[in-house]
């Protein structure tokens, strides 16, 4: 599977919907640097945003509703609908569409990584669930951990 999946043509229209929806002025702007020469192959400037350091975190959280062992394993209805999350909070300008769809998948996987890692140290250290996690997930997860053995997760 791939880390980013590929756009389609329904995930633009409805992110270019929301893009151009009324009363988004004041929305934190996402873009890749202060000029077309920039590298936008690197998630660089995507990851130093202070406000996207909490708002994807916050995302994956709410939409983590099955027990994925790694994040290419997350269906990409998922992803797309997170990715649509982001859009309502953030905007940007409909030219960098693809550079912030790719680096939005690139920083998710590294978070959900270490998400993870924190969740099969919470389980092995014998800790509660998160209060974010559903019951039901986190039980999967735990089932998941005891078959897996050494740490394997979150990749």
């Amino acid at each position: 599977m791939l880390i980013v999946p590929e756009n389609s043509e329904r995930l633009e229209n409805s992110v270019f919907a929301i893009l151009s929806s009324a009363n988004r002025e004041n929305l934190p702007v996402l873009y890749p640097g202060p000029c077309d020469l920039l590298d936008t192959t690197s998630p660089t400037w995507f990851k130093f945003l202070i406000d996207l350091s909490l708002v994807i975190p916050t995302i994956l959280a709410e939409g983590w509703v099955h027990a994925w062992p790694t994040y290419c394993d997350i269906p990409d209805h998922f992803k797309e609908r997170w990715f649509l999350q982001l859009a309502r909070t953030n905007t940007w300008d409909r030219r960098h569409h693809l550079t912030v769809w790719r680096n939005f998948n690139l920083v998710a996987r590294s978070l959900f990584r270490c998400q993870m890692r924190h969740l099969r140290w919470t389980w092995s250290e014998g800790c509660e669930k998160p209060t974010w996690m559903l019951t039901s997930v986190w039980l999967d997860l735990c089932h998941m951990f005891e078959e897996s053995g050494p740490d394997n997760f979150g990749s």
